[in-house]
């Protein structure tokens, strides 16, 4: 099921949000990009199944990114979203993002390989179950997607993995 996947980033500079925007369109994504958080708010209402992650800077005027991920999560409950930033989330930001259901909080900056991993995690087809964990038996690594095995296998060479029911 090769089907293209459709990610919305949000980042107030307008250098970050291009280059997101570039890197994940050349490596075979679907992607819209905004550098207001009013202007992709109002995009995810009028496109609410459009999307199947979004990437989303912390630190913007007028409405910062877990104020955005809390209006989202409202209309958009399982909707994915990562959220990045450059600066220390104090106690109170942590907490918000974890009632959030948030995917994963990155430090910036952000490799494009790492970006790309990032997206490889949160994005999936939609009938992978979270229904066991995958362990490597050679390097003790573990994957929830049968998809990250073929990838840890193929890179590493390891092919033997204990299955373990969640």
């Amino acid at each position: 099921m090769n089907q293209i996947r459709s990610i919305l980033v949000l980042d107030d500079e307008p250098d970050t949000a291009s280059t997101f925007e570039m890197a994940l369109k050349k490596n075979g994504y679907d992607v819209v990009a905004f550098t207001s958080p009013r202007q992709a708010f109002d995009y995810l209402a009028r496109y609410p199944n459009k999307f199947d992650l979004v990437i989303s800077d912390i630190k913007m005027p007028f409405m910062d990114g877990i104020e955005f991920a809390k209006k989202v999560k409202q209309q958009l409950p399982s909707l994915r979203i990562v959220l990045v930033t450059a600066f220390e989330v104090d106690r109170s930001e942590s907490t918000n993002l974890e009632s959030l259901d948030i995917r994963e909080l990155v430090r910036k900056p952000i490799s494009m390989p790492q970006l790309l991993a990032i997206v490889t995690r949160h994005v999936r087809t939609k009938d992978e179950n979270l229904d066991r964990l995958y362990c490597c038996q050679s390097c003790k690594s573990c994957f929830l997607f049968a998809s990250d095995v073929r990838e840890h296998e193929e890179f590493s060479g390891h092919l033997s993995y204990k299955e373990i029911p969640l």
